[in-house]
């Protein structure tokens, strides 16, 4: 304690984010709907008001006139309801669609009964974007598909071929059994209060369950993006590219790839910002099955526990394949050169690095966190890696060592942005990106390995 008042030991502000979204008290974790209504954005996420724990699930509710002043206010969705009412269950994950000048709201009612998991989509309605009212004819899709077992949720809708459509993720058995199949299941609607289902529009071999799925246009194909529970690999995100038959329930995969590298990526969801360009925002946190997660790090002093990242802007490459963009960038702290290596000086606002790696070398990154605590990245543009080391990183940061494949030929450049606890390394301006949440008591940088710089 002594230390502590002596200010040798860090505080928990030095690690809350600044340009991405958290609470100031309370458990988040996917988002589930971000959208521009009556002349703001609106963001909703799962939520728990009551502790830093995953509790029964409300939805949160916060708005902002530009993505980076939030104002969060009262929730928009509490979990009273016979369908939803549960201490381990409530109003799981969904999304939101704007229909002339109403606001829909479209989640899964979770309850267990008689030792089952039951799963049910519902809808809740607003005018103004403020007072929400669940629909009396709820849930309005109230039974799985055959075949499928107790997981069957996080609804996403959206608008195709004139008519409303839904995606819902499960498994063909359980989701905590690896042996399960993930799948996509697809409904549609004319009015979005009654739906008909279509059938299976993707079965996975290599995972138990698709987590909130997510379809979206791109040029002439289609994106169908998840995030996978129990895949080998256990890549917490996933996106297919493909040709899409709606009618027919029909979606025939052309490429494949995952949004984020990193430990901290998950329930990634698309909405247009108000100039209708598609953005993604996705949940910074892990789960207990995932094998790096051992805990949720030192935010929790402060009583919150999760991140929601600044949105991306998705575009096309010149495959027409999708990739995510990270266009907020912070200023570039003062820095020191020396030999091939550049330093960055310590700071706690949140900066950016930029820099170049030619394509006959390969450069470390180091986090130096003092007391020889490190966490390394070492990209290796001759091989296609990207290696990051935790296993000398501080306690919180144990996420042993991860490597990642990306193509060598696409551009030299390297950024990494820091903000709080929030640390992403992006490689040839979005064709790689790797996110994940370190709790350093400094972070004082070193780029080791360069030979040339880009100009500023």
């Amino acid at each position: 304690m002594n230390e502590m008042l002596k200010g040798e030991m860090p505080t928990t502000a030095q690690w809350r984010p600044a340009g991405h979204f958290t609470v100031k008290h309370g458990w988040i974790n996917d988002p589930n709907g971000l959208i521009f209504f009556k002349g703001r954005y609106h963001l909703f996420y799962q939520y728990n008001p009551h502790s830093c724990d995953w509790d029964s699930m409300h939805w949160g509710h916060a708005v902002s006139p530009d993505l980076r002043q939030w104002e969060e206010l009262p929730c928009a969705l509490v979990p009273e309801e016979p369908y939803e009412k549960d201490p381990e269950g409530g109003c799981f994950s969904g999304s939101v669609v704007i229909d002339g000048e109403t606001m829909y709201l479209f989640y899964t009612g979770t309850v267990h009964r008689e030792g089952r998991l039951i799963q049910t989509q519902c809808l809740a309605v607003s005018r103004d974007g403020m007072h929400f009212e669940k629909y009396d004819g709820n849930p309005v899709i109230a039974q799985a598909p055959p075949g499928c077992g107790g997981d069957f949720r996080d609804p996403k809708v959206f608008k195709a071929d004139e008519k409303w459509r839904m995606v819902c993720g499960g498994s063909d058995n359980d989701a905590a059994d690896p042996s399960s199949h993930g799948m996509v299941y697809l409904y549609c609607s004319e009015d979005l209060f009654h739906w008909e289902y279509q059938g299976i529009l993707f079965r996975s071999d290599d995972c138990s369950m698709f987590e909130c799925p997510d379809l979206f246009p791109l040029g002439d194909r289609w994106v169908l993006t998840a995030s996978p529970m129990n895949r080998p690999d256990y890549a917490p995100n996933r996106w297919i590219a493909g040709k899409m038959d709606f009618e027919n329930c029909r979606f025939e995969p052309e490429g494949e790839g995952v949004i984020d590298h990193g430990t901290h990526f998950y329930a990634a969801q698309t909405y247009p910002d108000r100039d209708h360009t598609l953005q993604t925002t996705a949940w910074l946190g892990g789960w207990p099955w995932m094998p790096w997660i051992r805990n949720h790090g030192p935010l929790a002093l402060e009583g919150t526990r999760g991140i929601l990242i600044h949105p991306r802007k998705v575009t096309a490459d010149e495959n027409g394949f999708p990739r995510w963009q990270a266009d907020e960038r912070y200023p570039e702290p003062a820095f020191r050169e020396s030999g091939n290596r550049r330093i960055y000086e310590e700071t706690d606002a949140p900066f950016t690095c930029q820099f170049s790696c030619p394509a006959d070398q390969s450069i470390r990154l180091v986090l130096d966190e003092g007391d020889e605590k490190t966490v390394t990245f070492t990209i290796d543009r001759q091989t296609g890696t990207m290696t990051a080391d935790y296993t000398c990183a501080d306690n919180d940061s144990q996420y042993g060592v991860r490597t990642c494949r990306f193509d060598p030929s696409v551009s030299d450049s390297v950024r990494l942005d820091c903000d709080g606890c929030v640390i992403t390394l992006i490689l040839g301006d979005g064709f790689f990106q790797y996110t994940t949440l370190l709790y350093p008591p400094s972070k004082r940088i070193r780029v080791e390995g360069l030979k040339s710089f880009i100009p500023k």
